[in-house]
Order: structure tokens, then C-alpha cells, then sequence
């Protein structure tokens, strides 16, 4: 492991990322691709089993250049977990600059286990919604040997302490196991033939990266939840007329909203079917909070 701070290392290190046939990419700092938010580190792992973590804070935009040429490259393969925010952060600190050559391995993880049904609200329409499960329980999601795959964050690391310097010890530890975990899942969807059609992995991974157009609200459920956003896995059929939903802003076909059917008629509602389980998800604690209180008491 390298903390990369200086010119000096960088242009050591930047050959052997040049020569790994894939890369690992995690972005940390604080409230990533959020308002108000920040990067600190941008963690790198190769073939080899090397992990780096650039200082983007100690190094100059001049200097990063190779680095975020490589990041930017998309004949060079390189494999993240749910970078949704990782994009908006990297497009926001250095203006011009996107993933390209990316693979999700979040996405990959959907497509393995699709079919299988998520944890749903009694009664909600769940019809192609789909969970997303976070990078600490993918190993155990997949069996992975727990021995091998174990994740042992340190209970020490904060957000807040990625943007003091020097860095603690317990983030940069923090980082490695992102980019280590990224790897051991990378070997296993390889060794189960989940990565074989690399084309419609990257476009869709496209999709996904580039899904907010700038930093969003921590606080908004309806453009940063664990349930993977419509048309992502597969684009809007062309030629068809796309609408807005009153809850994510996104424009979408109309397979991906809640049908009203009343009195032998169907009507379109202008919210798509992952916010409108999001918002019943949750509204279901103020409903049962306002059950126990609307409940009478019973008397003998």
C-alpha cells in the first residue's frame, strides 16, 4: 500500500497502473457527490493485488493529469462498486473529467441474482424493482469464503476525518479494504461467467454513472436509496414518448409507473414504481406511529 502525495511518487507509480490488464477505482472523502461534499483520496488497486491512494488534497490538477487520463481512458478496464456519487464527485472536483471504461460490479450483482424477489412492503407493486446490496454485504450475499472476504473495517473511521491531513490511520485502512473487496468480487463474478458480455456491462454501467447530472441532497430518498433506479439494466425502447416523475425528476417510459385502475379505467400516476415503494417505505413508520395513537382503548 502507497499513500501518493508527491509528484516524485506518482510518476513511479503511474507505469505499473498503466501495466495492470484491469483496475480498481473507490473515491473517499466527505458526503461524496453530495451538497457540500468533497474528495479526498482516490483509491486504486491493480491485477497485481497494489493498492494506492492519491492525495488528490497534496496534489496539484497538473500533476494528477495521468492519473485522471487513466480514470477518463475507455479502452483500459476498470471495476467500482455503485459510483453513482464517485461520478458526480470526480466531474465536480475536476470539471471536465468522467469515468470512461467502467464496469458497476453493483450492477453485476443485481443481474446475478434477478428473479429472486426483494424485501417488499405487503401489498406494493415490486414488478422489476430491484435491491441493491452495499459493498460491505456483498461477500456474504455471494458465500464468498469468510476467511478470505472478511471485511474488517476499522470502527474508528469517520467521513469527517477524510479531509484532515495527514491522513488516519484507520481511513487508509478503510480504503484498502474497499479496493480489496473489489478485487476478491471481481475474481468470483469472473470464476461464475457474470462477466463475459463486457459491451452490455459498459454501456449499462454508463447508465448508471452518469444518472445525476450534478450533487444531490443527502437527504433525498428518491435519488440515493438501495433500490437501482428504472431503465439502467436496459435502456427506454426508442421512439417512445418519455415522462417525468413528480418524485426523482427523471424522464422514463411508461413501463416504469404505477397504473391507477378505477372504475374499468387505467390511468398513468406521475410517480415510477422504485419511488412510489420508496415513499410507502417510508411513510410506513408515521402509519403505525398514527395506528397506535387513532387505536381506542378498550374497556370492560
Amino acid at each position: 500500500m502507497i499513500v501518493c502525495d508527491t509528484e516524485a511518487q506518482l510518476n513511479d507509480i503511474i507505469p505499473q497502473m498503466l501495466a495492470s490488464a484491469v483496475l480498481f477505482v473507490d473515491l473517499e472523502g466527505r458526503d461524496l457527490g453530495c451538497l457540500g461534499g468533497a474528495l479526498s483520496v482516490v483509491s486504486v488497486g491493480t491485477d497485481a493485488g497494489e493498492v494506492v491512494l492519491f492525495d488528490v488534497l497534496r496534489l496539484e490538477r497538473v500533476t494528477l493529469e495521468p492519473l485522471l487520463s487513466i480514470l477518463a481512458d475507455e479502452t483500459r478496464p476498470k471495476f467500482m462498486w455503485d459510483g453513482r456519487k464517485d461520478s458526480v464527485e470526480l466531474k465536480r472536483t475536476f470539471y471536465d473529467v468522467e469515468f470512461r471504461g467502467v464496469v458497476d460490479l453493483q450492477l453485476v450483482d443485481v443481474l446475478s441474482r434477478r428473479g429472486h424477489s426483494i424485501h417488499a412492503l405487503r401489498q406494493m407493486p415490486i414488478k422489476d424493482v430491484h435491491g441493491l446490496v452495499s459493498l460491505k454485504n456483498a461477500g456474504s450475499e455471494h458465500r464468498l469464503q469468510r476467511h478470505v472476504l472478511e471485511r474488517r473495517y476499522p470502527v474508528c473511521a469517520s467521513h469527517a476525518a477524510w479531509m484532515a491531513r495527514p491522513l488516519d490511520i484507520d481511513n487508509i485502512k478503510y480504503a484498502i479494504e474497499d479496493i480489496k473487496m473489489l478485487s476478491r468480487i471481481y475474481e468470483h463474478f469472473m470464476a461464475s461467467g457474470c462477466l463475459k458480455d463486457m459491451v452490455a456491462l459498459l454501456q449499462m454501467s454508463a447508465r448508471y454513472l452518469a444518472l445525476h447530472d450534478g450533487p444531490v441532497d443527502r437527504d433525498d430518498i428518491y435519488r440515493s436509496s438501495d433500490l437501482l433506479p428504472h431503465e439502467i439494466i436496459e435502456p427506454p425502447p426508442t421512439g417512445l414518448i418519455l415522462h417525468g416523475c413528480c418524485k426523482c425528476s427523471r424522464n422514463l417510459s411508461s413501463r416504469c409507473f404505477v397504473v391507477e385502475r378505477r372504475n374499468g379505467l387505467v390511468r398513468r400516476l406521475q410517480v415510477c414504481k422504485v419511488c412510489n415503494l420508496l415513499h410507502a417505505r417510508e411513510e410506513l413508520p408515521v402509519r403505525k406511529e398514527e395506528l397506535k395513537v387513532r387505536r381506542p382503548c378498550q374497556s370492560f
